[in-house]
């Protein structure tokens, strides 16, 4: 039978991790960021300082500063997903609370924060300088600042990501290696030998950095800004011509959308409302479209219109979420595959590969998610998508299953432009006939 003290130390025990995975994480923070920032100063040296422009100057720092805080976001990041126990108990919790809600967390932050000004003032100062501000108080404020609002956009990602896998555990993560997911072989022991790997990793990641990619990225810079004329015409130009093509093909989709519905309203079929972004939301998710219809027979439809940025995008769809996938996918065609022993080969089908579970064929990337929230509003649910993606799918637990338009997914529905148009026309004709 364990005694008191075997019962405080285990009640304790999440604090301890967390202190300690804290510490570890600040102090490898605060040396590389140290580092990193040396080897933007010692470019700065290289360069004619006073010969350069204002705006040089603003961006040479801005860079310095954009290179430090990725290195310690990405430190961060690792030591946030490291401890699989404390992931193991928040899956078993039977209603979770926001990560930065329990102490253990808090403590943990308090820990980042404490450090933020020797970690984020420098880049932070000579940013500062570069615009006119020198105050080292200032500075400091915005270190602290910095690293809160980074912590905290941190710790809700991490949770979310969790949460993920409870509601869909089609979204597990899956990791390069299989103990560095596990949960049920994670030891305590782990926290020890781990971060040791991940250390001597970040170390030759900073010597490449640090002699090469920074340098690259800086000398790109002064080619570019030095051949600006001709640079506009070779690349600039035809990356608008790009964006300007795509722009105008969202546009086109979503105009096809607002013809139908203006079609249900000049053949008397329906009267819509429209709430929100026409045109613009077609590009932007954060930019809402909500449609109001109200049928001749008095059906009322209350619409909600999503997109998922990019044609090529998949999107899934829950009861109450749906995602946006971006990444690489092996989209079709076939390998050549050996049939045991034998001499012949068979061709595999790479568009049948994924199966269910990864129906896309998503090699590397990462899904976006976002709410279903549909207006507080009379009348059916009905899910718009457009423009409409190469590929739609429903989830249902591990399994997502391809769907098309007037898919029912209990709370709403979902439909494409020609298919919200299709139902309420037959709909209505069968009123009248």
């Amino acid at each position: 039978m364990p005694n008191s003290n075997s019962r405080a130390i285990g009640k304790y025990e999440k604090y301890f991790r967390n202190v300690y995975t804290s510490l570890f994480a600040t102090i490898m923070a605060l040396i590389f960021a140290r580092l990193y920032f040396s080897s933007v100063i010692s470019l700065f040296a290289e360069v004619d300082w006073y010969l350069l422009k204002f705006h040089d100057k603003l961006i040479f720092n801005l860079l310095g500063l954009s290179i430090v805080l990725f290195a310690t976001l990405m430190i961060f990041y690792y030591f946030d997903n490291l401890d699989l126990l404390n992931k193991k108990a928040y899956l078993e919790e039977k209603t979770p609370r926001p990560l930065i809600a329990k102490g253990e967390y808090l403590v943990g932050f308090a820990i980042n924060i404490l450090f933020a000004s020797p970690i984020l003032y420098s880049p932070i100062h000579y940013f500062m300088v570069s615009i006119g501000a020198p105050s080292p108080w200032l500075s400091r404020i915005l270190a602290i600042l910095a690293m809160a609002l980074m912590r905290l956009i941190q710790l809700g990602s991490l949770r979310v990501k969790w949460q993920d896998e409870i509601d869909h555990p089609l979204f597990v993560e899956k990791p390069m290696f299989k103990s560095s997911g596990d949960i049920d072989s994670f030891k305590p022991f782990h926290l020890f030998t781990k971060p040791i790997i991940y250390v001597i990793l970040y170390s030759l990641c900073y010597a490449v950095a640090s002699k090469y990619v920074i340098a690259i990225i800086f000398s790109i810079y002064l080619t570019v800004t030095s051949l600006w004329d001709s640079l506009v015409v070779i690349i600039f130009i035809p990356i608008a011509i790009f964006f300007s093509l795509r722009l105008l093909s969202m546009f086109r989709r979503r105009h096809r959308l607002i013809r139908k519905l203006n079609a249900l309203k000049r053949q008397k079929y329906a009267t819509v409302k429209y709430h929100g972004s026409k045109y613009l939301s077609s590009l932007f998710h954060f930019l809402k479209l909500e449609i109001e219809i109200t049928t001749a027979s008095g059906e009322k439809y209350n619409c909600r219109v999503v997109t998922s940025g990019r044609v090529n995008a998949p999107m899934y769809f829950s009861t109450d979420k749906y995602y946006t996938e971006h990444g690489f996918h092996l989209r079709g065609g076939g390998l050549l595959s050996h049939m045991g022993s034998s001499p012949f080969v068979a061709v595999v089908d790479i568009s049948k590969w994924g199966g269910n579970s990864n129906p896309t064929n998503l090699i590397l990337g990462f899904r976006r998610q976002r709410d279903l929230a549909f207006p507080d509003k009379e009348g059916k649910k009905a899910l718009i998508v457009n423009p409409t993606p190469t590929s739609c799918f429903s989830l249902y637990g591990t399994v997502a299953n391809t769907i098309d338009t007037g898919e029912n997914m209990g709370e709403y529905t979902i439909y494409t432009a020609t298919g919200i148009y299709n139902t309420i026309v037959r709909n209505e004709d069968k009123e009248k006939y």
